[in-house]
C-alpha cells in the first residue's frame, strides 16, 4: 500500500489490515514510481496488486493514481462518509480496478475520463472501443455526481431560468461539505469478452422507470437511456445508488470492422 501526504496513520493501518496490504511511508506517493518504476511494473505484470491512498488530489495526482500500477485508489478526506471496504476487497482480490473519491475531486479533475483512459491502457483497447466505454462511463459518473451526490434535479435544465439555477446549485454545492465530500466509486472487472463497470454514489437514490426507447430529444434526463443503448446490460441496485454496465468487446469489435 502506498500512502501520500495528509493521510492519517490510523486510516492507513485500517485499510492495510482489511486488505492484507503492506504500508510504505513516503514523503510523496509518486516518488516511488520515479525511483522504482521498472520494479513496480515487473511486479505488477507478475500479479502483484497495489493500493494508493491519497489526500487533496489534483489532476496530476489523479491522472497518475488512476493508471497502472495502482489497482485500488482511495482519496482519504477528513469529512464525508467512510468508504465501503467490501467494494475494495472485491476489486483487490478479483483482479479488477477501483477508484473511490470525493465528489469535488472527481468532478473538478474529470476523473471519469482519467479512469477510462487508465482502463484502456491496462487492456490495450482499440480506440473505437475505448471511446464507447469512455463516453458511457462519463455519463454514468456525471449522473452519480450531479444528480446523486449533489442532489441537483435534471429537470432544472429544461428552461433558461432552471438552467441558471442548476449552475448556481452546482457551484454552491461543490463548496458545501455536506455535498462535496460525499463519495463516488467506479470499479471495473473484465475477461476476454466483457468489461463490467459499476458506478456508486452516496446520494438519496431513485427508482428509475425506463421506456423501451431512449428519448434522445429530451434536454435532460436522457442519460440512463443513452447508457442502456450503448451497453449489452445495465442494472441499477441499492435504491438507485449503484449502476452497473456491461460492454461486449467482441460486439464492439464487430461494429468497428463493419464501419
Amino acid at each position: 500500500m502506498v500512502c501520500g501526504d495528509g493521510v492519517s496513520e490510523s486510516v492507513v493501518i485500517h485499510f492495510a489490515e482489511k486488505l492484507g496490504a503492506r504500508v510504505f511511508r513516503l514523503k510523496d506517493s509518486f516518488d516511488i514510481l520515479a525511483r522504482h518504476g521498472e520494479a513496480f511494473a515487473e511486479a505488477h505484470a507478475g500479479g502483484a496488486r497495489f493500493i494508493l491512498l491519497f489526500a487533496d488530489g489534483n489532476q496530476r495526482r489523479c491522472a497518475a493514481a488512476l493508471q497502472p500500477p495502482f489497482d485500488v485508489t482511495v482519496e482519504v478526506a477528513s469529512h464525508g462518509q467512510p468508504p465501503e471496504l467490501d467494494i475494495y476487497q472485491r476489486a483487490f482480490l478479483m483482479g479488477g480496478v477501483l477508484a473511490d473519491l470525493t465528489t469535488r475531486t472527481a468532478y473538478i479533475n474529470e476523473t471519469a475520463m482519467l479512469f477510462s483512459l487508465g482502463l484502456a491502457q491496462r487492456l490495450s483497447l482499440h480506440p473505437k472501443i475505448e471511446e464507447a466505454v469512455q463516453l458511457t462511463v462519463q455519463e454514468a459518473v456525471a449522473n452519480a455526481l450531479v444528480h446523486g451526490n449533489l442532489s441537483i434535479a435534471s429537470d432544472l435544465r429544461k428552461s433558461r431560468e432552471g438552467f441558471r439555477e442548476f449552475n448556481r446549485l452546482l457551484h454552491e454545492r461543490l463548496e458545501d461539505e455536506t455535498y462535496c465530500n460525499r463519495r463516488v466509486s467506479f470499479a471495473a472487472s473484465w475477461d476476454d469478452q466483457f468489461i463490467e463497470v459499476s458506478v456508486a454514489d452516496q446520494g438519496e437514490g431513485y427508482m428509475p422507470q425506463l421506456t423501451n426507447e431512449a428519448n434522445t430529444m429530451d434536454k435532460a434526463g436522457r442519460g440512463l437511456g443513452y447508457i442502456r443503448d450503448n451497453t449489452v446490460g445495465m442494472t441499477i441496485t441499492r435504491g438507485g445508488r449503484r449502476l452497473t454496465m456491461r460492454f461486449d468487446l467482441e460486439l464492439l469489435s464487430e461494429q468497428e470492422t463493419s464501419e
